[in-house]
């Protein structure tokens, strides 16, 4: 798993790792973090729904 530290990081070691890399990095990272965010979301909700109200 990478993190945004890492990527500027490489670029020190190797040239061909540009800026543009970077944005794309962190653009895939932000969609990840969206897609997996709603599922625990949809999950958890989920799963509260299936016990239904607390008496």
């Amino acid at each position: 798993m990478l993190t945004q530290e890492e990527v500027p990081g490489g670029a020190l070691v190797f040239p061909a790792i540009t800026a543009v890399d970077h944005v794309r990095f962190l653009c895939l990272a932000v969609v990840g973090a969206a897609i997996g965010g709603s599922v625990s979301v949809a999950l958890l909700k989920y799963g509260y729904a299936l016990r239904g109200p607390r008496e």
